[in-house]
């Protein structure tokens, strides 16, 4: 799993981050304070049959110095995509970070799943 940060200058956004390839290691701090989430691409075309969720949580994990536990944190949002495809999700209204941006991608739905992608799945992350 890689993070890779680019500053940018739109009118939506400030900053493109690309997790890649998104699995089921949490992401760590990728932003460390708060952000404005404006997008999100998901790309799952490497995936014949696996649906990709793509989980974010805002803040602290239960684990040791709040690191997320997968398979036991609840993210607050969660995000699919059906294998072989690329979706793009937009926030006309903004998805609001108010203290760390954490993210991780599984092919469960619930809380409980922990199992990665068997393919690469490309998360694109529009901030600022």
């Amino acid at each position: 799993m890689a993070i890779d940060i680019a500053n940018i200058s739109t009118s939506l956004g400030t900053k493109l981050i690309t997790f890649s390839p998104a699995n089921a290691t949490p992401s760590g701090d990728v932003i460390p304070g708060s952000c404005t989430i404006h997008m999100i691409e998901i790309d799952n075309t490497a995936n014949g049959s696996d649906i990709a969720y793509l989980k974010i949580i805002n803040g602290d994990g239960t684990g040791t110095a709040g690191v997320i536990t997968v398979g036991t944190d609840a993210p607050e949002y969660v995000f699919h995509c059906p294998a072989g495809t690329k979706l793009t999700y937009l926030f006309p209204e903004t998805i609001s970070i108010t203290s760390k941006l954490r993210m991780w991608c599984v092919t469960g739905a619930g809380t409980a799943g922990t199992t990665s992608p068997s393919g690469n799945v490309k998360v694109e992350v529009l901030v600022s």
